[in-house]
């Protein structure tokens, strides 16, 4: 900017030049008739004028020196200097400029002005005719990208018709289902048990015929049985082998984290029956090598055989040299094979396919099997397992294996030396759960789509991983514009790997999850018989920024979370850090109301897969265009599956709060006793089941089963182990939580008496050992009701108060509050409210709230929290908090209002309550010395987290600060965390149900 000295000389009257073109240096002159200092309003010599000229633009008209004129010398002929033949004085060729009074500028410097102008005119054309074209350019890139929108516009439009076609389609498949399942029940029951041969679909044991129609069929999933009970065989069993492909890069990953889970890895497989393993090593670094190698030549030794037998290696020059003998499939995937890990597969598949059919060292291949997927069988632990499986497999071609993804669980973080010891939770195929559409299914190599289940099933899960998806998306600014489906809950592929009969294949190519090709036949594998477990990302950080770094510039793996991390890694890696710390595991509360809904299992290599035994296969509904609505169907479990037990036809008794009622209990008996106890409408409590066994029980313990459900044939949301000799089960079921108004409570008896932990675990129910008996001549159990009404569990100062805050929010609704106050248009104000009795508890437990602190709500809501500490702590010097949406702030101020106003009618007390419209975030409240922070940070974003830490450390020694966020202030100097009982998670009841809570003190 020009400064006040610098423009001194412009003043109105003043004669000054105009830059008219900085780069051609042209200037015009005019006269000042107006300025301030900054601006000018100028009038030039031709008549014309212009306002508001900024004075950065001007420049002095100054007068040019003009040397005196030169006597004549002696002798020589004086000249006037009017004369037209003496020529005129001419100012030095440094002068710039000539006073007002002087005539105009000599003929010379208007002609080369004029040319200056003329050229500039003609350049100005030139760039006027590229301006041109670069519009005409510009209007077919607007032509092109409109017809794209209308290509996209179309595309989407198809899809959502069939979408829509598709949830038309969800009613009839249901009809399909019930079908199924009365068939499948009735089959079940006639056999007496329920055994995975029984669905065979090549009809060994029951026979169950597919139920087709023209539009719809059923896929069965293929179970294996062993040979000699394959139509027509006779004598000894055929011996199947089944070699494993995979492709292997040891450079660029964590050494020698890498070495010891290639040794686990091939330890594991090499157990049960895999051989060989052709291992394809990618990017040569000959010292790693040879530390595998020997590694792998131990282990062979150990096992009993020679070097070579179990895994053969191929060494990077070798495997490219094969990769050029495959004619087709090396002109389709050579330019890719740099850089693409798909392309080296591929190629890699083939030559091990051809390696095992000109050796004859195995029948079968498992196709790609990567360092992070292990192969589990429903007996694992023997070498019989490869053996078994593919004895008897008919004409089949290929085997699709079902996969599952490996979630990172907060009580998984440490562990073994390898993913495979540590991991110990899994993500179940959505196939498996939900329906999709795809092409038929297993025929097509192409990720499932999946649908919103009609009945709800797994609502919360998908409602979780939704929310976190879009939190991503928006966090990270990603479009979500690759693979993978938009409801499902995997990061990975869920279409499963293939096993395939090398000698079947034909003219049929390899893909990296499927061989495609004319005539073969693809079936998939049972999961109860054998799944893929995959620990996708598993490794831990160095894993991560190794794997995108190898991996970063791929383009044909367009699955959504492997392009985010693409993106990230190009950032930078403090970037793709930011994105591991962000998913590397889910909140403990998810976890486990996930597992809940049965949507993640405990699993790992040892697992006998039995939690996959009730599932059948799916109910195809066609659409049209080859693409199809899969349902998966599942066999009703009979009452009790999966313990050892005899039970009976029910014998039904009503059971209320305060009544007893004695039961008969035999091992052998031909019925079984089941209480029906009756939820009491709308009070918070519980209902609490004593059941006490008669000292004559001997060598028995009871079980208990409950469910929703009024029928002979329930479904067991929770099961108790057997209790030990001389002992019973209390059982607390949460009756305002409960989904129906009756809990059936079925009343097992068994020889087993393992005790320990439930073996179906529920939310809303727990089971607690009841170490008393009572005598009796006959074997009998003794139950007793009641109801703890959650009123009773409070301090008696407690309860007047308590009564106040439910009177003051009985009418209010605050999800529909938020959700119309845009709650969707951000995670992080996601809706979520405290009870009142749990969060007392909570406070009181962790806070310990003393006379005089304070009490700070961060996304306060409509005030909840802030009035169970303001009328449970009533001697807080401040109760206060922020909420950004208005509608939730009016209803905490109206149920402020009504329970201050309830409190001095009823004499009671309570705190200051301060109720602040605003973001946190904009707001400096670590300067006040708060003892007490309370955030329900679930869905707030990493910085938003990062920020609290931060301002927190403002704060007084001895605060206490409570959040969702099981890592918040880890690491931080200054923050300690709060252990109650050992243990850092708290579990407190939300109105969402139960969560997680953790806490940390100032220090």
């Amino acid at each position: 900017m020009t400064d006040a000295f610098s423009t001194a000389w412009l003043v109105e009257g003043a004669d000054v030049e105009r830059e008219l073109d900085d780069i051609g240096n042209i200037w015009i002159r005019g006269r000042v008739s107006k300025t301030d200092g900054r601006l000018a309003d100028l009038e030039y010599f031709d008549g014309s004028t212009e306002i508001d000229v900024p004075a950065s633009d001007l420049r002095p008209l100054l007068p040019v020196f003009v040397p005196p004129p030169r006597r004549p010398a002696e002798g020589s002929a004086h000249t006037s200097p009017t004369s037209p033949t003496s020529p005129a004085t001419s100012p030095p060729k440094e002068a710039r400029y000539k006073p007002n009074d002087q005539p105009d500028p000599p003929q010379r410097e208007n002609a080369s002005l004029r040319q200056r102008i003329a050229d500039l005119r003609a350049e100005a054309g030139l760039l006027d005719q590229s301006v041109q074209h670069l519009r005409v350019r510009q209007d077919l890139g607007l032509a092109a990208l409109e017809s794209a929108n209308s290509s996209v516009a179309e595309a989407r439009s198809g899809l959502n018709q069939r979408m829509s076609c598709a949830n038309e389609c969800l009613s009839e498949i249901m009809e399909l289902v019930n079908e199924i399942k009365v068939t499948l029940g009735d089959a079940a029951c006639s056999a007496g048990f329920r055994d995975l041969a029984v669905l065979n679909p090549h009809g060994e044991g029951a026979k169950i015929g597919k139920i087709k129609a023209e539009n719809h069929e059923v896929i069965e999933a293929w179970v294996p049985v062993g040979a000699c009970d394959a139509p027509g065989t006779t004598g000894a069993a055929h011996t199947a082998r089944c070699a494993i492909s995979s492709t292997l890069r040891l450079s660029g990953y964590p050494w020698p984290s890498v070495l010891e889970t290639t040794v686990t890895w091939v330890r594991h497989h090499t157990a049960i029956g895999f051989a060989p393993i052709i291992l394809f090593l990618d990017e040569p670094d000959l010292s790693k090598e040879e530390a595998l190698m020997s590694l792998i030549n131990t282990l062979e030794a150990d096992m009993g055989h020679g070097m070579g037998e179990l895994v053969r290696f191929v060494g990077c020059s070798q495997m490219q040299a094969a990769w050029r003998e495959h004619g087709p499939l090396w002109e389709e995937f050579g330019s890719q094979s740099g850089s693409e890990l798909s392309a080296k597969q591929i190629l890699n598949c083939a030559t091990a396919t051809e390696y095992c059919r000109a050796s004859g060292c195995a029948e079968w291949l498992l196709c790609n099997l990567d360092l992070d997927e292990a192969v589990c069988f429903s007996s694992p632990g023997g070498s019989s397992g490869v053996a078994e499986h593919f004895s008897a497999v008919g004409d089949i071609s290929q085997i699709v294996y079902i996969n599952h993804e490996a979630i990172v669980a907060e009580a998984d973080k440490s562990g073994g030396a390898t993913w495979f010891e540590h991991i110990q939770h899994f993500k179940i195929s959505p196939v498996l759960k939900l329906p999709f559409m795809c092409r038929r299914f297993p025929n097509h190599d192409e990720e499932p789509q999946v649908l919103d289940h009609p009945e709800g099933t797994g609502e919360k899960t998908l409602l979780f991983w939704q929310r976190h998806n879009a939190r991503l998306s928006e966090q990270y600014n990603f479009k979500k514009r690759s693979g993978g489906s938009t409801c499902s809950y995997f990061d990975g592929y869920m279409r499963g790997k293939v096993a395939v009969r090398v000698n079947a294949l034909n003219d049929a190519v390899p893909r990296v999850h499927r061989w495609h090709g004319l005539g073969l036949q693809t079936v998939v594998c049972h999961p109860g018989a054998a799944s893929i477990l995959h620990y996708i990302n598993c490794g831990g950080l160095d894993w991560f920024e190794a794997k995108y770094k190898v991996r970063g510039s791929e383009e044909a793996n367009r699955l959504w979370f492997h392009v985010l991390a693409q993106e990230r890694a190009k950032i930078g890696k403090d970037a793709l850090k930011e994105l591991y710390d962000d998913v590397l595991a889910i909140p403990a509360s998810d976890l486990e109301s996930q597992m809940a809904e049965g949507f993640v299992v405990p699993l790992n290599l040892a697992s006998e897969l039995k939690t996959f035994d009730s599932f059948w296969g799916w109910a195809v509904v066609g659409l049209g265009d080859e693409l199809c609505v899969h349902m998966p169907l599942q066999v009703p479990p009979a009452p009790g599956a999966g313990i050892d037990m005899s039970l009976g036809q029910p014998l039904f008794h009503d059971l209320c709060p305060g009544e007893y009622i004695e039961l008969d209990l035999h091992t052998e008996s031909a019925e079984v006793p089941v209480l029906f106890l009756q939820v009491p409408p709308n009070q918070r409590g519980f209902l609490v089941l004593d059941i006490a066994t008669t000292d004559i029980l001997n060598d028995a313990g009871i079980f208990l089963c409950i469910s929703c459900d009024d029928n002979n044939r329930p479904e067991f949301v929770a099961v108790s182990t057997a209790s030990e000799q001389f002992s019973g089960w209390r059982c607390r079921v949460q009756a305002h939580r409960w989904p129906s108004s009756t809990v059936a409570v079925w009343v097992g008896c068994t020889v087993l008496a393992v005790g320990g932990l439930p073996l179906r675990e529920h939310p809303f129910v727990s089971f607690e050992v009841l170490s008393e008996s009572y005598e009796s001549s006959t074997p009998k159990c003794r139950a007793h009701l009641r109801f703890e009404d959650e009123l009773t569990l409070l301090p008696l100062e407690l309860h007047g108060v308590y009564d106040i805050f439910h009177a003051a929010y009985k009418d209010v609704d605050g999800q529909a509050l938020a959700d119309e106050a845009g709650q969707v248009s951000s995670l992080e104000l996601t809706y979520a409210e405290v009870e009142f009795a749990p969060f007392f508890n909570l406070l009181q437990m962790v806070a310990q709230p003393q006379p005089g602190e304070s009490f700070l709500d961060l996304g306060s809501g409509t005030g909840r929290a802030l009035l169970v500490a303001a009328l449970s702590f009533p001697f807080l010097s401040c109760c206060r908090g922020y909420e950004l949406l208005e509608p939730l702030h009016e209803t905490a101020g109206s149920a402020t209002a009504t329970c201050v106003q309830q409190c001095h009618s009823s004499e009671l007390a309570i705190a200051p309550v301060d109720l602040q419209l605003q973001s946190f975030l904009a707001e400096p409240w670590e300067q006040h010395a708060w003892d007490i922070v309370w955030v329900a940070s679930l869905c707030l974003r990493p910085e938003t987290l990062a920020d609290i830490t931060q301002r927190v450390l403002s704060l007084p020694p001895g605060a206490r600060i409570l959040t969702m966020d099981p890592f918040f202030g880890e690491g931080v100097p200054g923050l300690q965390p709060i252990f109650i009982n050992g243990v850092a998670k708290i579990t407190v009841e939300m109105s969402f149900g139960p969560a997680s809570v953790y806490a940390v003190r100032r220090v």
